[in-house]
């Protein structure tokens, strides 16, 4: 029994460190960040295609990223139609439509490191194109948006 009250007693003070308002605190592990928060902390947010997955000789498998539209990063490092490779195996289901992501990247001794990588559609990569233009404080303006 001296368990299941020491849950409810973290419980409680868990629910006690949440504010009035009812929003839980970022620090929260179990709060994510948004996709905007995510996109301000990163240095790269590309649009484009996997493709060409392959487990190489050297036990690392790759994937290449075709760069079609760049949403946040500088233009001397990363332009559009280049390659990028991913040390990861990423499936592609039918080689000739390949899928297409919004990935997060870090530079990281002047390559690229992709971190994250969404499904996507140029729809998206439109819409968070314009939620990056809007100010981050105007929680109305991005809720219409």
């Amino acid at each position: 029994m001296k368990i299941k009250k020491s849950y409810w007693f973290i419980f409680g003070v868990v629910l006690a460190s949440a504010p009035a308002s009812g929003r839980m605190p970022y620090y929260l592990p179990w709060k994510s960040p948004t996709l905007r928060e995510e996109m301000s902390k990163t240095d790269f947010v590309l649009y484009g295609t996997i493709q060409n997955p392959r487990r190489c000789d050297d036990g690392v498998a790759r994937t290449d990223f075709t760069v079609s539209k760049i949403l946040k990063g500088d233009p001397k490092v990363v332009q559009e139609k280049q390659i990028h490779v991913i040390n990861k195996f990423l499936s592609v289901a039918d080689p000739k439509n390949p899928p297409k992501f919004i990935m997060f990247a870090e530079l990281h001794e002047g390559k690229l490191d992709f971190w994250k990588g969404i499904p996507a559609d140029v729809a998206t990569f439109d819409y968070l194109k314009g939620l990056m233009k809007l100010d981050a404080k105007d929680r109305p303006a991005i809720l219409k948006h």
